[in-house]
């Protein structure tokens, strides 16, 4: 599988983004290598912008079209803006061009990407259900709280991993849930909350499924990268909410 692990020059401390070095600006580099099933993260390669405007991208999402290899990124922008950019990368993993996508929103960042029938969408929110391109779908739950995530095409329909964060004195707790959608992208079921291994910042950026496994990539306190691999039967058990 392709994977990128997400480097930066600063540390968390509540909802504060620090620098290393005091004088320095906040900077990501992203590195694309295989994963293989046995964990092993083999050939990082930095990917660089070859753009005619490069930025610092974040939260890169790879998906896969017609088999070609893309992504999506977050990016920021003056006066404390941020979009989301589709990635066109070449052979190597470099951007070549970045299409930032249009929004009326002052911060937009948890777009996820999805190949449907071969053809790049985005899901944009689950309450409202909104696919792009296409139209709003009512969602049967209250879940406009919950953020991307990934998704994945997956059985007769589409899962996806969402979080929804919380604010303590200790700082932020991001806390995760499945959620099933059918192939018209109705929503038909959502899983009770999770964290991975802690209560604190962990962040699901990457779901695939490799043969009967489903492996998911999130980073934790902005400073590890993690992979974890469960039996896609597992969910079978997780006590999956259904609409009234």
């Amino acid at each position: 599988m392709w994977c990128v692990v997400r480097t930066v020059n600063y540390t968390v401390k509540g909802r504060d983004y620090v620098p290393l070095d005091p004088h320095d600006a906040l900077r990501t580099e992203n590195y694309l290598g295989r994963l293989y099933s046995d964990g092993k993260f083999v050939g990082p390669t930095l990917m660089r912008d070859l753009s005619a405007a490069p930025r610092s991208y974040a939260d890169v999402r790879l998906v896969s079209i017609g088999g070609i290899l893309t992504a999506s990124a977050s990016i920021g922008g003056p006066n404390n803006t941020r979009r989301i950019a589709r990635l066109h990368l070449d052979a190597s993993g470099n951007v070549e061009r970045a299409d930032i996508q249009p929004s009326n929103q002052i911060y937009e960042k948890n777009w996820m990407p999805l190949s449907v029938n071969g053809e790049f969408k985005w899901i944009y929110s689950i309450d409202p259900t909104a696919i792009l391109p296409g139209p709003l779908r009512e969602c049967p739950f209250a879940l406009d709280h919950l953020r991307g995530g990934a998704a994945i095409a997956f059985e007769s329909g589409y899962l996806c991993v969402t979080h929804e964060v919380t604010e303590v004195e200790a700082g932020l707790i991001y806390l995760h849930r499945f959620v099933r959608l059918d192939n018209r992208f109705n929503v038909t079921a959502v899983s009770p909350t999770w964290v991975f291994a802690h209560h604190g910042i962990e962040f699901c950026a990457g779901l695939a499924l490799d043969g009967s496994s489903l492996v998911l990539s999130y980073g934790v306190e902005d400073r590890e990268a993690w992979t974890t691999r469960i039996d896609a039967k597992e969910l079978d058990g997780i006590g999956w909410i259904l609409p009234p």
